[in-house]
């Protein structure tokens, strides 16, 4: 009896938290297998982490850390309207949870260990009229300036799996004048794109870092 009522308090831990951090970006793996009760629990709490999408088609929760508009710009004068969004997602392994749920890990001990989902970013980009995937995304900070770099994978079209790189962009994000603004270059290697490009974006001011 105190076995079960461990795991319902267990269970109900791991599902608060979940929903509470999901504004931090909490992504969830898909588990490959089907398994016993105890998984179908697992899963069960898995599905209420990321915002109540079905279990076969389960969504990664993110955030958005930075979002931008403007224009790359060529050495003949030339330019093309640019948009960027970059995102933070926190991923948590099924298994992981799984295990938390199975053993006689504390309410704490179960907190400590879902808040150290691995972090990683991803992003996307449209220049012109073609939108791109931001892939190998880093963010660095250094005195108040943020500057991230990524692999422009692409153009993405429908019903298509593009895994081509045809660039990379590096931006950093800054105040400037009292604003928030995106400096940066812009390298395609391929495309209608094809070029080296100066990017100059208004940004939204960024979401803290956690």
């Amino acid at each position: 009896m105190e076995r079960k009522m461990r795991l319902f308090l267990c269970i109900g831990a791991v599902t608060a938290l979940l929903l509470s951090i999901a504004v931090t970006g909490v992504a969830v793996a898909q588990p490959e297998q089907k398994g016993n009760a105890r998984e179908n629990i697992a899963k069960a709490v898995l599905s209420g982490g990321a915002r109540g999408e079905s279990y076969g088609a389960m969504k990664e929760p993110n955030i958005v850390v930075h979002t931008g508009h403007g224009f790359a710009l060529n050495e003949d004068g030339g330019f093309h309207v640019l948009r960027i969004n970059a995102l933070r997602v926190r991923r948590i392994n099924p298994s992981d949870i799984r295990a938390l749920i199975g053993g006689n890990k504390s309410v704490e001990d179960i907190r400590a260990e879902v808040e150290k989902g691995n972090l990683f970013y991803r992003g996307h980009m449209r220049l012109g009229e073609y939108h791109y995937r931001l892939d190998n995304l880093s963010v660095t900070e250094t005195n108040g300036d943020r500057r991230f770099n990524a692999n422009v994978v692409g153009p993405l079209r429908e019903n298509a799996d593009t895994n081509r790189i045809v660039g990379s962009i590096s931006i950093t994000v800054m105040r400037h004048e009292g604003i928030w603004i995106g400096d940066g270059e812009l390298t395609m290697t391929e495309g209608e794109y094809e070029g080296e490009y100066r990017v100059l974006l208004d940004m939204l001011p960024p979401r803290q870092r956690r």
